[in-house]
């Protein structure tokens, strides 16, 4: 199964695809006329705003959904990464629409060209490549990342609803609460996807998800889960490992000295 480490893998192999195919453009434009060259940067400063304005746009969403995921943004919801995915995403997109723009730049200048069949080659390789990260984004990501933010507010509390010919029945704890924050403990298990409660304890105990009790209830923190899984799951001996580190054993103090008593009224002898 694919997982945030292959997704980081992807995005890394993207860049260098891109740096391959900026390099393929340049390799070939050395060879035109300082003039053909000229017209062909004066095209794609005109077309700049096409790309880069989305390109800004991206960058901002995926500030945006890191201050949010890191807690510097203190808004109702988990959307911090559905916003850095939907960012990554336009990044993805502005590449595309750049990489064309700088082939019609030097078909419109230099038709027969090597360098102009180099751009289309470029432009062909970097759509395959960022469509592929769109794809993986989306699927692996984002999709998730929207089922677990939405999984609560899509369902009917029980307490409301009710069985047949019943009201004011209580919700049981292994439906979703809707709570936009904390998630009981069957609703963290299935986010975890995999592991069970006894890994979650791991988390909890190793401060990597918050809990708390409500009604007598656990209930953990669903940002903490969805940052634990972007960032992947440590393994059961690497959580042992953060607690043994975090636990502190004091020395222990040395019993006091029992200190005589001194004597009482009643104990002391009568003077004559």
């Amino acid at each position: 199964m694919i997982s945030q480490y292959h997704i980081f893998a992807a995005i890394i192999g993207v860049y260098v695809v891109s740096r391959v195919a900026d390099a393929m453009v340049e390799r070939n434009s050395v060879l035109l006329d300082k003039e053909t060259r000229e017209r062909i940067w004066q095209r794609e400063t005109l077309t700049l705003l096409w790309w880069r304005g989305p390109d800004i746009v991206g960058i901002g969403m995926m500030i945006l959904g890191i201050c949010k995921v890191v807690g510097l943004i203190r808004v109702k919801g988990s959307w911090g990464i559905p916003v850095m995915a939907a960012g990554l995403m336009i990044i993805a997109l502005s590449s595309i629409v750049r990489s064309w723009l700088i082939q019609r730049a030097h078909s419109a200048e230099a038709p027969d060209a090597a360098a102009t069949k180099s751009a289309k080659s470029a432009a062909l390789l970097v759509t395959v490549a960022e469509l592929s990260l769109i794809a993986l984004i989306g699927m692996f990501i984002l999709a998730p990342a929207l089922r677990s933010t939405g999984g609560g507010s899509s369902s009917q509390p029980a307490a409301e609803k009710g069985t047949a010919g019943t009201k004011n029945v209580p919700a049981s704890k292994d439906e979703p609460t809707g709570d936009p924050f904390w998630v009981s403990e069957a609703e963290a298990v299935k986010m975890l996807k995999g592991p069970d409660a006894s890994y979650l304890l791991l988390l909890v105990q190793a401060g990597e998800v918050r809990a708390q009790k409500e009604d007598g209830q656990p209930r953990f923190r669903r940002d903490d889960i969805s940052q634990t899984l972007v960032a992947g799951l440590p393994s059961e001996e690497d959580l042992r490992q953060m607690i043994a580190s975090k636990i502190k054993v004091e020395p222990e103090k040395p019993a006091r000295k029992s200190e005589p008593k001194s004597p009482s009224a009643e104990t002391q002898p009568l003077k004559e």
